[in-house]
C-alpha cells in the first residue's frame, strides 16, 4: 500500500533535472561575467537555454529520454 504514495522515478529524476536547470539559471556569474540583463526576459532566456540544452542531450541519451517528457512539463507547469 505505501508504495501506492511513493512518486515515480521519472517524476523524481525529472525534479531533480528541473531543480538543477533553474540553479544554474540563476548562477550569477551569467549576469556579472557575460552580461545577461538582469531582467524577466534575461532570466527566461537563460532558463530556456538551458533547459533547451538538457532536453538536447536527454534525446540522444535513448532510454533516458523518457525522462525528458516528465522534465518537459515540469517545467512549463511550475
Amino acid at each position: 500500500m505505501l508504495k501506492l504514495f511513493r512518486p515515480r522515478p521519472a517524476k523524481v529524476a525529472a525534479e531533480r533535472l528541473h531543480a538543477a536547470a533553474v540553479a544554474r539559471a540563476r548562477a550569477p556569474d551569467l549576469y556579472l561575467d557575460l552580461g545577461v540583463p538582469d531582467t524577466p526576459g534575461g532570466r527566461f532566456e537563460v532558463l530556456s537555454a538551458h533547459v533547451y540544452l538538457l532536453l538536447a542531450r536527454l534525446k540522444g541519451e535513448g532510454p533516458a529520454a523518457a525522462d525528458g517528457y516528465q522534465f518537459g512539463s515540469r517545467f512549463w507547469v511550475v
